[in-house]
């Protein structure tokens, strides 16, 4: 819902209520894409571990919620960053 002034404005039709609604579920999506993803380089840059170029395209490419949780919690034990991508 947007504010206008002090008070949230609301839509008067079904459409905008839907469409901005719709944007506001596919912002915070990608709100929690973006900080898992920057949570995956952090946990490797606070245990020193190297990330080539390479591995920071992959990771940074990724859309997926699900592996990028994968590697989050993978990036707590691995040695080498390559390491994030192996099963």
């Amino acid at each position: 819902m947007m504010r206008v002034g002090m008070r949230p404005y609301k839509y008067q039709s079904d459409f905008a209520r839907g469409y901005f609604a719709d944007g506001e579920k596919a912002g915070i999506r990608q709100g929690k894409r973006d900080a898992i993803r920057d949570s995956v380089f952090v946990v490797l840059n606070m245990r020193a571990i190297p990330v080539p170029h390479d591995v920071r395209d992959r990771i940074s490419a990724c859309a997926e919620t699900e592996q990028l949780s994968a590697w989050l919690r993978r990036a707590a034990v691995v040695e080498d960053a390559d390491d994030l991508f192996r099963d």
